[in-house]
């Protein structure tokens, strides 16, 4: 499974925590549509594909939120250096 690992990649830069979060995320994904798919007439691998797609979704949107907050603290810090000849 390719998904989990771009999600752990997502939220660590780390390699050994990325191999660690990737084995956690791809078991959660696993079980999560083993446990769906018991109980609904759908095939298992839409479900695990299903979970894990929604975890990298959440992740990237986790990352791009947090990183859309840090500029805005940024350019709200009133220490911040004003450029020359900037208008």
């Amino acid at each position: 499974m390719v998904i989990p690992a771009a999600t752990a990649q997502t939220l660590t830069a780390r390699p050994a925590a990325s191999l660690t979060l990737a084995v956690a995320l791809a078991l959660a994904a696993t079980w999560a549509g083993l446990i769906a798919a018991y109980y609904s007439p759908y095939p298992l691998g839409f479900f695990v594909t299903s979970f894990a797609f929604a975890g990298h979704v959440l992740a990237r949107g986790a990352t791009w939120g947090a990183a859309l907050g840090t500029r805005a603290l940024r350019a709200a810090s009133p220490d911040r250096p004003v450029k020359e000849g900037a208008s």
